[in-house]
């Protein structure tokens, strides 16, 4: 609280503030920022939209005014304008600017984080009228560079890059009637405290993501974005459904859950609505959450284990050594144990372990989420699996029926391995399940490329 304070009280020596929300989106490729052809910001209280896509050049972190009509800006616009001040270019790592002072006297700079933590200091002796620096910034996240004269304080909001080493550097270069290249982009959008936003980050080649958020002033949020697969950007399956693919890692992934009824060869599945699973763990059964087809056209279909790797096998050999397609489309398969294992020790640095059953690492249910549909919505999808909590259909032995149960709450798939091992993601855990289950269950699928 103290640390807050401190920070608010510093904002507050430095500049006047407006009553406005400003907030600040960064679009990231899993861990690097990315530069946005556009940026969507939609009011879902009020019904009215901004389409902002001539951003500026150069920047990957966006200053939105959503008082001022969702205008944009780069980030680090000083915020009070001053003819013995000028920002020339302000992008991730490095900004310059110019300072009109008294020669031979003294300025200090000092950056501080959102925090008000101090991060660094230094004092600069001005040797002439107008002075140039160029100011190197290895801090992540957005902070504040707080610049002292004799006669004025300015204040530029930062944002670093760990490839540089924080350093302040006179470049001795007068330009002082140079201006800043930012564009500004304004709309008919309307803001009010308490209403609630969805922003889309959008770049050509890549798939959009969007987060949901009730925002307040100076907030910062990430948006990831991710990449279809090298010369395979959909895969179409037998029943003329299109899915999107992504790469993750080295993997090449579907981005959604089946939806087919039917082989690659032609082959139908049986249709199980109605039915009741208990043990039977021969049948190919496909359904619709709760035998409504709508669900499916969100969610993908629910299958059984026999019907997902196409046939009941008790044997290991054939799917250990070699790779199982089952209901995926030709070129791709069910995923392994082991493919699973590749994809979550790739987002994840806590799993290393493949045998490990049950409630496993720190984050990587968090990362594989969908950012809406699930109750909580607390995912970021940072990788763009998109996985959405399509439910489960189960028999319970304790009253000897079949229910289908927790849509918005789990996602669970099954892996091409005997004894029916799946993947599970849990509404209110940050991690992923790996365990068995029984066969008969209906589960989600997703493909992976061969």
């Amino acid at each position: 609280m103290k640390a807050i304070f401190l920070f608010l009280t510093l904002l507050a020596y430095c500049i006047t503030f407006s009553q406005d929300v400003v907030i600040f989106i960064q679009a990231e490729l899993e861990t690097s920022p990315v530069e946005l052809d556009t940026i969507f910001v939609e009011n879902l209280s009020n019904g009215t939209f901004a389409k902002l896509y001539d951003l500026p050049n150069g920047v990957t972190n966006y200053e939105i005014n959503l008082s001022q009509g969702a205008q944009v800006n780069a980030i680090g616009q000083i915020n009070e304008p001053s003819s013995n001040f000028t920002l020339l270019s302000n992008k991730p790592g490095v900004c310059s600017f110019q300072i009109i002072s008294k020669p031979q006297s003294n300025v200090t700079f000092d950056l501080y984080n959102i925090h008000g933590q101090k991060l660094y200091h230094e004092i600069k002796n001005l040797s002439a009228e107008i002075s140039t620096f160029e100011f190197y910034n290895s801090h992540s996240n957005i902070g504040v560079l707080k610049i002292t004269t004799v006669d004025n304080c300015y204040s530029i909001k930062v944002f670093g890059n760990a490839n540089y080493q924080t350093v302040l550097s006179n470049t001795d270069c007068n330009v002082l009637n140079t201006a800043p290249t930012v564009k500004d982009v304004k709309t008919n959008f309307e803001f009010n405290e308490g209403d609630t936003l969805r922003i889309t980050a959008i770049k050509q080649a890549y798939h959009s993501n969007s987060i949901f958020i009730q925002p307040i002033n100076t907030e910062n949020y990430i948006i990831y974005i991710s990449q279809p697969c090298a010369g395979i950007a959909t895969v179409t399956d037998y029943d003329g459904n299109v899915y999107n693919t992504v790469k993750i890692g080295n993997q090449c992934w579907l981005k959604e859950n089946l939806k087919s009824t039917h082989y690659s060869d032609g082959s139908p599945l049986l249709d199980g609505t109605g039915i009741q699973i208990n043990y039977d763990y021969e049948s190919r059964y496909w359904f619709n959450y709760n035998d409504q087809p709508e669900n499916s056209q969100i969610y993908g279909k629910l299958y059984t284990w026999a019907a997902a790797i196409n046939g009941y096998v008790t044997n290991d050999e054939e799917l250990i050594a070699g790779v199982r397609q089952g209901l995926c489309p030709n070129g791709w398969h069910i995923p392994s144990d082991s493919d699973w294992f590749q994809l979550e020790s790739y987002i994840d640095t806590l799993i290393t372990e493949l045998h490990i059953t049950g409630l496993r690492g720190f984050d990587a249910g968090l990362k594989l989420k969908t950012t809406n549909n699930w109750v909580t919505n607390t995912g970021t999808n940072q990788f763009g699996f998109s996985a959405l909590p399509s439910g489960q259909y189960y028999f319970s032995e304790s009253n000897n029926q079949s229910f289908y149960s927790d849509l918005g709450l789990v996602a669970v798939w099954w892996t091409a391995n005997t004894g029916a091992y799946y993947r599970k993601i849990w509404d209110d855990a940050n991690g992923i399940t790996r365990n068995t289950q029984n066969p008969a269950h209906g589960y989600s699928v997703r493909c992976i490329k061969d």
